[in-house]
């Protein structure tokens, strides 16, 4: 969990509960043990809603107006891409697997890995935006999905570098 960035999530959800009452903040996945306490602290305080793992996370994209995503480190992250794909602005670690699945400013915004500073101002600067500059992001990121990242385009070029290297 330390390497999804989950110290930095927590701490910055609780700073922003604290200052905007009306947020709301979805954690969904397993966590280890020596997180229990502080996790049931913040769900006993009302700061995060704890989900365990889901087959299913679209239902919880529904209900969000963003996904933060603090990695560390990622391959390719499916669920900033599952994401984008659903119309949501994504906030990310600038780390190779989450940084290609945004354009900073426009689908989304990237902060520095491992700050909670950071990931507390990119929090607070989306909550800022007009609903209105939130749901363009979501489509701008539904865009880039659909002409960076559809599948039928990947296959292709690779299929394009292959037949390059082989001749």
């Amino acid at each position: 969990m330390k390497e999804k960035g989950i110290e930095e999530f927590l701490y910055s959800a609780e700073r922003m509960k604290e200052k905007y009452h009306d947020t709301r903040y979805i954690v969904v996945g397993f966590y280890e043990e020596s997180y229990e306490e502080r996790v049931k602290n913040l769900i006993d305080k009302g700061v995060i809603e704890y989900h365990s793992f889901t087959s299913k996370p679209e239902d919880y994209m529904a209900e969000c107006s963003a996904l933060v995503q603090p990695s560390y480190h990622e391959g390719m992250s499916n669920v900033c891409l599952e994401s984008a794909a659903t119309g949501r602005p994504i906030l990310v670690s600038d780390i190779p697997g989450c940084g290609e699945t945004v354009i900073d400013g426009v689908s989304g915004y990237r902060f520095p890995h491992a700050s909670k500073e950071a990931l507390l101002e990119t929090m607070e600067r989306f909550h800022k935006l007009p609903y209105e500059e939130k749901v363009a992001m979501g489509e701008a990121g539904r865009t880039h999905m659909e002409k960076c990242f559809d599948r039928k385009e990947v296959v292709k070029a690779h299929m394009r570098a292959i037949k390059d290297i082989i001749g």
